[in-house]
């Protein structure tokens, strides 16, 4: 049997400070913590019926304080159950349980109608924090706002509107969440956040794997479908805009062009909508053209002397460069997932490269464009809708949607004598 290196910890609801041993240690069978990029991260738990009881603990909304390795030191970091499940595994009885960060509590805080108008990013983030639906005046006691604290180092200007979303909504979720309308990148280790660029703590340029034609328990991918190389836009209000690059950018075998239709508020004024189109179309065009360029490694079914190892001492949001010398690829990489045994604190497994397409996630800008995209895409997206409605803040990481991917694509270049950044 595995042994804790450090001993989750269970709290009760409305701790604080997690400066005591909490209501109980546990001893779980299993400990796997995911954290995708610009996402908060989540753990999986099982934990079996003790005869000390320490099981009856893991109730929904309690608090888990895990031991999360980063950079080989221990990040303590506090997640609360939002799901619990009984069952027997080979005849033993094992209950399991699903915890996100703290940070998502800020998924029950609404937005009415909040405007951060031409401040930098952590003066708008502060103007979030001071403006949440509060119709009784008990935002002070009744929501968790005081619980965190944050930082950014983005000092350009800009403005968003949010009406009736979540605080995290309007941080990390939608169209025109902090993230988009600042940029910067999501950090998070206890209470603290920070949205910054390039995100706090990352290491730019981290590695270098260089490998030969075979990438035996290595999945590569490079997905071609939702890339173009031509852009044609307008909006609800006239505005209008095209722009191309060459095939040789991306390999396309010709031409592929997309029309999109940006929608906006009828809140902003005209020179509002013109620079948001301006903006939006720009960050659209560098996303659409790009190549979705993906490795995925399981740590536990690689050899020790595998190039790819060496992802496994990297964190998320970290990049570097995967090549090929044979196939003539160079590709600049970000971690953008990782999964880590906390019983051990081993690496399990290692994702790079762009976000893919999710029946339960809109993509960006799904709010904000309409495109003349295939039937099937059409219908896709729509599913998206329907299950994004049931989970208001479409960034938490539910049951068997563990495995899907959040954050921003590095780009992947593929040019005259291979593809480069």
């Amino acid at each position: 049997m595995l042994t804790v290196r450090d001993p989750l910890k269970v709290y009760s609801p409305t701790e604080k400070l997690f400066q005591s041993n909490g209501l109980r240690l546990l001893s779980p069978t299993v400990a796997e913590h995911t954290l995708e990029i610009q996402t908060a991260g989540s753990i999986h738990i099982e934990h079996p019926l003790d005869p000390d009881g320490d099981w009856k603990t893991l109730i929904p909304g309690y608090i888990i304080y895990a031991p999360v390795p980063y950079r080989n030191t221990v990040h303590w970091q506090p997640f609360r159950i939002y799901r619990r499940t009984k069952k027997r595994a080979g005849g033993a009885p094992v209950v399991s349980v699903d915890a996100l960060h703290m940070l998502y509590d800020l998924n029950y805080v609404l937005l009415e109608d909040v405007r951060p108008t031409n401040l930098g990013c952590q003066a708008a983030i502060q103007w979030l924090f001071d403006h949440p639906y509060d119709p009784y005046g008990q935002a002070a006691t009744k929501l968790p706002l005081g619980n965190f604290t944050f930082a950014s180092n983005i000092t350009a200007q800009s403005s968003a509107e949010y009406q009736w979303k979540t605080l995290t909504g309007a941080l990390i979720g939608e169209d025109n969440c902090v993230l988009t309308r600042w940029g910067g990148e999501l950090y998070v280790n206890g209470t603290y956040f920070s949205i910054s660029s390039p995100m706090e703590g990352s290491m730019q340029n981290a590695f270098h794997i260089a490998y030969g034609n075979n990438l035996i328990e290595v999945e590569e991918t490079l997905d071609y479908t939702n890339t173009f190389s031509q852009l044609v836009a307008s909006d609800n209000y006239g505005n209008s805009a095209h722009a191309s690059i060459p095939l040789s950018y991306n390999g396309l075998p010709f031409e592929k062009t997309l029309h999109a239709v940006f929608s906006y508020s009828d809140d902003l004024t005209a020179q509002e909508r013109g620079a948001r189109f301006g903006s939006d179309f720009s960050k659209y065009m560098s996303t659409i053209q790009e190549v979705e360029a993906s490795y995925s490694v399981n740590h536990r079914d690689l050899p020790a002397d595998d190039p790819f190892q060496q992802l496994a001492s990297y964190e998320v949001g970290d990049t570097g460069i995967i090549e090929d010398s044979e196939l003539e690829i160079s590709t600049t990489q970000r971690i953008t997932k990782a999964v880590t045994d906390l019983l051990t604190g081993q690496r399990i497994s290692t994702e790079t490269g762009n976000v893919r397409r999710s029946i339960a996630r809109k993509q960006p800008f799904s709010n904000t464009v309409t495109t003349t995209e295939s039937a099937s895409q059409k219908q896709l997206d729509a599913i998206a809708v329907q299950v994004s409605d049931l989970d208001r803040s479409r960034l938490a990481t539910w049951g068997s949607a563990r495995g899907m991917t959040w954050g921003t694509a590095k780009k992947y270049h593929w040019g005259d004598g291979g593809a480069t950044t």
